[in-house]
Order: structure tokens, then C-alpha cells, then sequence
């Protein structure tokens, strides 16, 4: 458990995969299918996952196991399979929220854009369900560039459940987006000031040092940043502290928080992770390490080959 809890999912998988076949194997199993599913690893995470349904005869892990399934062929973009999950999750233990969620989520990944607006709208008489669904609205109507929907969304949503501190932040993150700064601080704040999960908290406070970063107030940007790496161990963290003291012309604190994202790189998503070592490769650069730093800008194209910064630094003669 402590691997899980402390995000070392890679390190989780590997020991969690010689013990599974042990007392209690339900566990076992399921925490090596979800250390696999966190690391991206799909494809050996779905039979674990059906192993697990098959051995489960009672609903303790079962409920999980069904939106980690639909979880991970999102991933494989094979929406309809992620569909009819949910569908027989549905059967079997009706419409709960998270499911209601899930479904509008994978309908708007898959690009089903009238299905999606159908089922949010089927659901606006709920006021159990439909709250869940309004972020994903809210979601779509700004990638649509309808702001003004955007917010009546989240406001709405908001106003039904102001106590809910990721309902806050979903809220700040939309003013976010549209660069209303004022009013995403303002949300953020509010969600702070509640009991908040570790994980939104840290969250909330990276985004807040963005926007101080922005207003030039870097010692407001700095302690959001330091306060979020107190709540979570998460490489984009560690990747925004290096690059906040890069522009501070502080190398020795951005050498330690660039290296400390490299190691923890298994988390990142791919495009987060491509980032890091083309900052890794900068370092190397300020060492006066040519090979050094052609190696990760190299590493950093392999895993993004949209990384522009890389690309120009790589080809430079």
C-alpha cells in the first residue's frame, strides 16, 4: 500500500506482480491491475481486472474493477468497449453518480458530441446525477469556445453544491482558462478554505502560482509551489519549481527540482514527461555537456515528437 499511497506506481507493480498469486489474492490482484492501469500498461491491466470479476463473488472490489476496465480501454481509445462496461456496470448496480460521469466522460472523448449533449441533458432533472455531469459540460461548451456556457455551467454547479471543493476548482480553472484571473483566485480560495483532498490541493495551488507568475508576484508564485509539493509528489511539481527558478537565475535549485523530475518521470504523462528532459538537457547545456544535452533532447523527441524546443535544439549544428 505504501507504494500506491506514495504515487510509486512502477515500483508497486513490480512487487505487487510476485506476490499476487498470495493470501488475500483479490487484493493482491487488484492492487498489482491498478498499479499497471496508473502506469499506463493497459493491456496487462485488463485480464488482472477479469481475473479479478471472476474470483470476486462479492462486491467489494467489483464496483472499482468495472470503472477501471471502462478506465483503461479509454486509454486504448476503444470507446465502445469502455461503453458497454459501464452499460453492464449500470445493470448491475444502477445509475450511480461516478457512472453517470464516466459515461458522459467517454462519450465526449469519443467525440460523440450529440450524444453527449442527450445524456447531459437527460440528466438535468437529477439533482444527484446531474452535478456530476456539469464540469464535463462545461468542459465541452469551452473547447467550443462558448465561454458564456462554460460558466453558467460551473456556476450553476457551484450554486447546487458550493461545499464540494472540486466543484470550486473546476469553477477557478474555467476563469482560469479564459484568463480571469481575479475570479479564478477567488474560486480557488474558496476551495481551499474547505477540507480538500491532498491531491486537488496541490492542484489548486500549482495553477494559483501560475497566475502569480503571470502578475509577476513571484513569491507568491514560489510559496503556491512549494506548498503543493508539501500536499503531493507529482513530477509536474517538481518540473514547475525548476522552470520558476530558471527564470529567477537561481541554476543550483532548478538543477535539484529538474533532477528531481527526471527521477520521478514514470508518473508523467508523455507530453509532460517529454518536457522534463528537454529541461534536463538544458542543464546539461549549462554544464558545457554538448553530448549530455543532445542525448535528452533526443530522449524528449522520442516521447513527444511535437516538442518544437527539442526539435530546434537537436537539429541546431
Amino acid at each position: 500500500q505504501l507504494y500506491i499511497l506514495s504515487g510509486n506506481f512502477r515500483e508497486g507493480a513490480q512487487y505487487f506482480s510476485s506476490v499476487k498469486n498470495l493470501t488475500p489474492q483479490v487484493s493482491n490482484l487488484y492492487n498489482y491491475a491498478l498499479c499497471l492501469y496508473e502506469i499506463m500498461e493497459y493491456e496487462r491491466a485488463l485480464p488482472l481486472f477479469e481475473d479479478i470479476r471472476n474470483l470476486n463473488h462479492d462486491d467489494d472490489y467489483t464496483y472499482s474493477v468495472y470503472l477501471l476496465q471502462a478506465a483503461c480501454y479509454c486509454g486504448m481509445e476503444r470507446f465502445t468497449t469502455a461503453l458497454s462496461i459501464l452499460e453492464a456496470a449500470e445493470k448491475k448496480y444502477g445509475l450511480l453518480p461516478d457512472l453517470a460521469f464516466n459515461r458522459a466522460r467517454v462519450l465526449q472523448l469519443s467525440g460523440r458530441s450529440r450524444e453527449f449533449l442527450a445524456y447531459a441533458e437527460s440528466m438535468r432533472k437529477d439533482r444527484s446525477l446531474f452535478p456530476e455531469i456539469l464540469p464535463l459540460l462545461a468542459r465541452y461548451h469551452l473547447d467550443a469556445g462558448d465561454r458564456f456556457e462554460a460558466l453558467r455551467s460551473l456556476l450553476l454547479l457551484v450554486q447546487i453544491n458550493s461545499t464540494d471543493p472540486a466543484y470550486l476548482k473546476a469553477a477557478g480553472d474555467v476563469f482560469l482558462k479564459i484568463n480571469d484571473h481575479y475570479n479564478a483566485l477567488n474560486y480557488y480560495e474558496k476551495a481551499l478554505a474547505l477540507k480538500t483532498a491532498d491531491d486537488i490541493k496541490a492542484e489548486i495551488l500549482n495553477n494559483s502560482a501560475l497566475i502569480y507568475l503571470q502578475m509577476k508576484n513571484t513569491a507568491a508564485a514560489e510559496k503556491n509551489l512549494a506548498q503543493a509539493l508539501r500536499h503531493t509528489a507529482h513530477p509536474g511539481l517538481d518540473y514547475n519549481l525548476a522552470l520558476f527558478y530558471r527564470q529567477q537565475n537561481d541554476n543550483d535549485k532548478f538543477a535539484f527540482y529538474i533532477s528531481r523530475a527526471v527521477t520521478a518521470g514514470s508518473r508523467a504523462e508523455p507530453e509532460l514527461l517529454s518536457r522534463i528532459y528537454f529541461q534536463y538537457g538544458e542543464l546539461y547545456g549549462q554544464k558545457n555537456d554538448p553530448s549530455g544535452a543532445r542525448a535528452y533532447y533526443q530522449k524528449a523527441l522520442e516521447i513527444d515528437p511535437r516538442n518544437m524546443s527539442a526539435r530546434i535544439k537537436f537539429s541546431a549544428p
